[in-house]
């Protein structure tokens, strides 16, 4: 076989299709070699194959991921729309509470879920706690009293706390490092695409009546339904990670692809086993400065994106009704209650409609322009890198000192086109940096264990940073001096932390180098491994 010809390929199905051959036995005469043995890799082959795996995995991820987005951020919706009066949410603190018991699993089973999908399998995992996501939200619409509602919320905490850490992990295992980037963004630009339209959707549910169930009930019942079949869809349907010979990856790739795939990660970063979970590695982890690192650059990222939701409504309010004095803003209840739901601003639009009795789809055309154009330059940061071949700090410093602009938009012009503008620019900026870190982090990360535990870290730190900007604008600080100056200051230290550990990365690169050759130098457990921060590469 020529070097330009694709291998050939069994097919799937075959029941001694393995990754790697059997050892033969009388029975079983030996098996010709593998195509890929010895041979380097075929770039049609590979093309071919990784277009089958960005189809097996990131769609149904993604899909996953939004519909969990949509289940934690209807609350407010259906609070407006019928469960306040008919539950008596409103009375004392029973929304903050509902809200805030929310967070308390979500931000600190994050990690233990990841220790756990390595050993339950991916499809498995994922798939029956979207399931149960997806029947409690149902359970939500029928529930008759407000206690049973934070019962609810709760557990719904425990369940979404296992849906991004554990997509970012399996995305993580499957590609080599150069094509991550690009690959994070396309996963998580299904959620800020979502985000736009999340009012418009659970309005157009509540329009749904039948028998003696309200509006609000059928926004949580219809979208549990929609979460339950797409979770009994990717649990069939979804791929395992790459190094187990399991059903799911056997039916969808030949014995070659499944090669290939390992050697291509092998060949990246020799990590293509599972390497096992101890209390030392998650010690020796944890001593890394690096992942705090990154931690840090997450929390500073995620800020904003809670932060400005209340200022963005205040843009949005002068600009409806003609009002610049944020003092006439309302913002209902509790500021912090209002901003604990999700990653979208659409916490705020219900209070602007109570308040002023606005049209749900008038105040939402405000802002699905803005969760676009936050959906664009998601998508554009990779591409952006690719194409002038720059590396990940400079477009994470550049995300940065972009969200610190739109900040300094939003708090300092009276202009109200100025302050609009400025919420293109914060959300965008904020969303499009978590994909970018989460890349970042995962090309300089070796190992499966240490990829489980430092992704859980740093998105459990960047949803901290979320609950620090919800807790930064209480309704009775009007103008928001104080959390937009923090706002703004966190963004400096996000650019600082980054071009740090980009510092501390090079360093170990250049002691690396300068090593004798008959003593050996480690990075990331691995003899000639590198820290890097190559552009981002689409095939």
């Amino acid at each position: 076989m020529s070097g330009s010809d694709p291998p050939s390929q069994r097919s799937s199905s075959d029941d001694d299709d393995y990754v790697f051959d059997p050892l033969p036995v009388a029975d079983h005469p030996p098996r010709s070699p593998s195509p890929l043995a010895n041979h380097p890799i075929n770039p049609v082959f590979e093309k071919r194959v990784l277009r089958k795996v960005d189809r097996r995995l990131l769609p149904i991820l993604a899909v996953l991921n939004a519909l969990a987005y949509l289940d934690a951020s209807n609350l407010p919706s259906a609070r407006l729309l019928g469960a306040a009066d008919e539950l008596g949410l409103d009375i004392g603190r029973r929304y903050n509470i509902i809200n805030l018991i929310f967070f308390v699993p979500f931000i600190s089973l994050q990690l233990p879920s990841n220790l756990a999908i390595s050993r339950v399998g991916a499809p498995t995992w994922l798939g029956i706690n979207a399931i149960l996501l997806g029947a409690l939200t149902i359970s939500m619409g029928f529930v008759g009293d407000w206690r049973e509602f934070v019962g609810c919320r709760l557990l719904i905490g425990f369940l979404e706390a296992i849906i991004l850490p554990s997509c970012v992990y399996l995305i993580s295992t499957w590609y080599t490092r150069r094509e991550l980037h690009f690959r994070f963004a396309v996963f998580y630009s299904a959620t800020v695409f979502v985000s736009a339209f999340g009012n418009i959707v659970n309005y157009s549910f509540s329009k749904v009546h039948s028998g003696s169930m309200q509006g609000w009930r059928w926004i949580l019942v219809l979208e549990g339904v929609i979460t339950v079949i797409a979770s009994l869809y990717g649990t069939i349907t979804s791929l395992d990670f790459p190094d187990k010979r399991v059903h799911a990856n056997e039916r969808f790739f030949g014995r070659d692809e499944r090669r290939l795939v390992q050697q291509r990660i092998r060949e990246d970063r020799q990590d293509e086993q599972f390497d096992g979970f101890s209390g030392e590695k998650f010690l020796a982890y944890a001593r890394d400065a690096n992942v705090w690192l990154f931690g840090l650059m997450m929390f500073c990222a995620m800020m904003p994106v809670y932060a400005y939701f209340s200022v963005s409504m205040t843009i949005y309010y002068s600009l409806f009704i003609g009002r610049s004095d944020a003092s006439q803003v309302c913002f209902g209840l509790d500021a912090v209650s209002n901003f604990l739901v999700s990653y979208s601003w659409s916490m705020q639009t219900p209070f602007l409609h109570r308040r002023e009795n606005l049209s749900l789809v008038d105040t939402q055309a405000l802002y699905i322009p803005v969760g676009l154009f936050a959906c664009v330059v998601v998508l554009a940061a990779p591409v952006y890198a690719r194409l002038r071949g720059s590396a990940l700090t400079p477009v994470v410093v550049f995300l940065f000192l972009m969200t610190l602009l739109g900040l300094c938009l939003i708090a300092y012009p009276n202009a109200r086109a100025a302050r609009y503008l400025g919420c293109f620019l914060a959300y965008a900026g904020a969303q499009a940096n978590v994909p970018t870190i989460l890349a970042h982090q995962a090309i300089n990360t070796r190992t499966y264990s240490k990829r489980a535990i430092t992704g859980a870290i740093v998105l459990s730190l960047g949803s901290a940073g979320g609950l620090l900007g919800s807790a930064l604008f209480p309704p009775q600080d009007t103008s928001y001096t104080t959390g937009l100056s923090i706002a703004i200051g966190l963004q400096l230290l996000g650019a600082l932390a980054t071009i740090s550990l980009s510092s501390r990365m090079r360093k170990a690169n250049e002691a690396a180098k300068k090593t004798q050759s008959n003593v050996p130098y480690f990075i990331e457990g691995l003899e000639g491994f590198e820290y890097c921060e190559i552009a981002s590469v689409v095939i």
